[in-house]
């Protein structure tokens, strides 16, 4: 009985410091960062979906809260800096989706068909990141007609908040499945 509490101890332990490496691993991700006109192109998205090829579906999502935690707390881990008043940012709704994200992610991977195939991972990364661009573009478009009173067309938030970032999305999904995958086979997990 003590050996499985042991065990069970050591994977929970496991779990928790991975979780912390991808938080940590999002927070620096912020910081590579290509600008475009709204909304940067940076690498957090990377690290989130990655999460979710990697971990199980509720510490893929810890990760990601414990990002937001970090830098709703003021630790200036966002690609613009951090602290609570960044809730008021147009595109704070693509940090927001980022736990959800990394939860889908990994439930996709785990319950999806050929989902340790590189091209069920790709399928898994590629949605979540959608998924964070459509949740971004929703609250941008909101944020900026509503909260700022702009005039702003859907479609242009769909083209300068999703389509510019689809060839990224692409290269990011193909990454993340390339690595996860090779991560996989080398530690069995």
């Amino acid at each position: 009985m003590r050996d499985r509490q042991k065990g069970e101890s050591d994977i929970l332990t496991k779990n928790l410091v991975l979780a912390g490496l991808f938080t940590a691993l999002t927070a620096i991700g912020a910081f590579i960062k290509i600008p475009f006109p709204l909304v940067p192109l940076t690498l957090q998205t990377l690290f989130t979906v990655l999460s979710g090829v990697l971990l199980l579906p509720e510490y893929a999502a810890l990760s990601q809260v414990a990002y937001l935690i970090l830098g709703l707390a003021g630790l200036p881990v966002f690609a613009n800096g951090g602290g609570i008043g960044y809730v008021l940012q147009p595109t704070f709704g693509y940090l927001l989706s980022l736990p959800l994200a990394a939860f889908v992610v990994a439930r996709l991977r785990m319950h999806g068909k050929n989902s340790l195939s590189l091209s069920g991972l790709f399928g898994s990364a590629l949605f979540g990141l959608i998924l964070i661009l459509v949740f971004g573009d929703v609250w941008l478009y909101f944020a900026l007609k509503f909260g700022m009173g702009k005039t702003v067309s859907l479609f242009h938030i769909i083209l300068v908040g999703t389509v510019v970032f689809l060839p990224g999305a692409l290269l990011k999904a193909f990454l993340a499945a390339f690595v996860g995958r090779s991560i996989q086979r080398r530690f069995n997990t």
